[in-house]
């Protein structure tokens, strides 16, 4: 897991990665573990407003845990990859190469973040 972060003081911001290494494909306990770490050596509370992660379950959950008033968003690249990721996994990349039907249903699915929040779960059932 790497920590990527925006960090601004007055009219100066900066970003800073950090690798956070734990033991392959952690789940939730481990990941607050290294959070609540990462925030105790912190020198101040910081002001997490959101966070932008992939789709693993046992982060999100943990985000919401112990930072309860961030807003969590998805990254697009990251849910094009894990849909295509699934097509792949139903045997579905023939369809979507030569039907145009599934064709289109990928791609309308690959678009869902780009609608507001609110429309999101709505379109997905209708699709």
């Amino acid at each position: 897991m790497t920590v990527n972060a925006f960090v601004r003081t007055d009219d100066h911001a900066k970003t800073s990665a950090s690798p956070l290494h734990t033991d392959v494909r952690t789940k939730e306990n481990n990941y607050k573990k290294v959070l609540k770490q990462l925030l105790k050596i912190l020198p101040s509370a910081p002001a997490v407003q959101q966070v932008t992660l992939d789709f693993e379950r046992a982060v999100w959950a943990t985000l919401r845990d112990v930072i309860p008033h961030a807003r969590l968003h998805s990254c697009v690249f990251h849910w094009t990859q894990s849909l295509w990721r699934k097509v792949q996994e139903l045997g579905l990349q023939s369809s979507y190469t030569h039907d145009r039907g599934t064709h289109s249903l990928v791609k309308k699915m690959m678009a869902l973040p780009f609608l507001p929040e609110e429309e999101i779960e709505p379109i997905f059932q209708r699709l």
